[in-house]
């Protein structure tokens, strides 16, 4: 009579088979997981490029009811920043201080912040930014329509970069030239920042490619983004 050593029953797996299973299994999670990071940044710089879209629009048509001339970026008499112009005063766009409208008003990859809830919803403050340069608020001139190309910078994904440790707080304006300044372009969608343009169209770019660029009428280069990661 033979006897069989082999005590395993039909199909069991072997501690070694089972070990290589774990091991495929993790990596087709990990390729998996990059992947819906991947899908996710894309989609959400599509939104906020669609945002972008329409509130460009909004300021070309601020523009087409004031003889060609943008709204402030901050208007001193009434204390109130350019978002204000276009979606309360003049209804080009649904208002950015209602919660309904937050979408509209808010980069999707961007995360909200308060000062008493770091993740809470801000209604009242605005991630896009009007790209300028430093020094004081646009005159007419810089405000002209006109007098600006279809690739002069507008609007921009924006950010008001404290120093570390500090809250970092959405904005409404961009500085184009001075790096001490803390309101920059911010390129939060993997290393790149949504603009759109005076012709209303809007592109995604990196940093190389806005040094390219050219804001106001004295064409000012920009020098200066953040890549400040979400909170």
């Amino acid at each position: 009579m033979i006897f069989r050593n082999d005590t395993r029953r039909p199909g069991a797996f072997t501690v070694t088979e089972l070990l290589v299973s774990i091991c495929l299994i993790g990596v087709l999670v990990a390729v998996l997981v990059s992947g819906l990071q991947s899908i996710r940044s894309i989609a959400g710089s599509t939104r906020c490029l669609n945002n972008l879209k329409e509130i460009a629009a909004g300021l070309l048509l601020y523009a087409g009811e004031h003889n060609g001339i943008l709204p402030k970026t901050f208007d001193e008499e009434t204390k109130t920043p350019w978002m204000m112009a276009i979606s309360i005063h003049n209804n080009y766009l649904p208002s950015y201080r209602k919660d309904e409208h937050f979408q509209l008003w808010h980069c999707p990859s961007w995360i909200p912040l308060t000062v008493d809830d770091p993740r809470g919803k801000a209604p009242w403050l605005n991630v896009y930014g009007f790209v300028k340069p430093m020094g004081g608020h646009y005159d007419v001139i810089d405000r002209t329509l006109a007098l600006h190309t279809p690739r002069t910078p507008l609007l921009a994904d924006s950010l008001d970069e404290k120093p570390a440790g500090a809250l970092s707080y959405q904005n409404y304006v961009a500085f184009a030239d001075q790096p001490k300044t803390t309101w920059k372009i911010h390129l939060r969608h993997q290393g790149r920042a949504n603009i759109a343009f005076a012709d209303g169209h809007c592109e995604s770019l990196n940093a190389e490619a806005l040094t390219t660029l050219k804001v106001g009428v004295n064409q000012v280069s920009i020098k200066q983004w953040s890549e400040r990661k979400s909170p």
